[in-house]
């Protein structure tokens, strides 16, 4: 009778053990899929920003966007490529820091060489 106690003690441990490893797995398991989806929410704001800006770029009359990279990353936007003179790089970083969403710009755009 003994022996049958002490197996049920110990069947019984290590079922708990199995239980706590198992929980283990499933509260990293959530932490990894709420970490996912908070990247993927992130990506996502991102592109709608990037858009966002593309889209108030061509909107703006003599405004020549067609060689210009719109990024961005949690609110800040950076401007790359060219533009046909400092004008119109002054403009687009007025137009991309108006857009709503956009906390900072960074501008990396240069001006276009003669004949590009």
């Amino acid at each position: 009778m003994h022996t049958t106690f002490s197996r049920k003690v110990i069947v019984m441990a290590v079922a708990a053990l199995i239980g706590v490893g198992t929980l283990g797995t499933s509260v990293n398991s959530f932490a990894q899929e709420s970490a996912l989806a908070r990247k993927s929410a992130s990506i996502k704001a991102n592109f709608h920003l990037e858009e966002a800006v593309q889209k108030a770029f061509d909107k703006q009359k003599h405004l020549d966007s067609s060689d210009v990279r719109v990024v961005s990353r949690n609110g800040v936007v950076s401007l790359e490529g060219t533009m046909l003179d400092d004008k119109q790089i002054q403009r687009a970083t007025e137009v991309a820091s108006q857009t709503p969403g956009v906390k900072s710009v960074t501008n990396s755009l240069t001006i276009r060489e003669a004949g590009h």
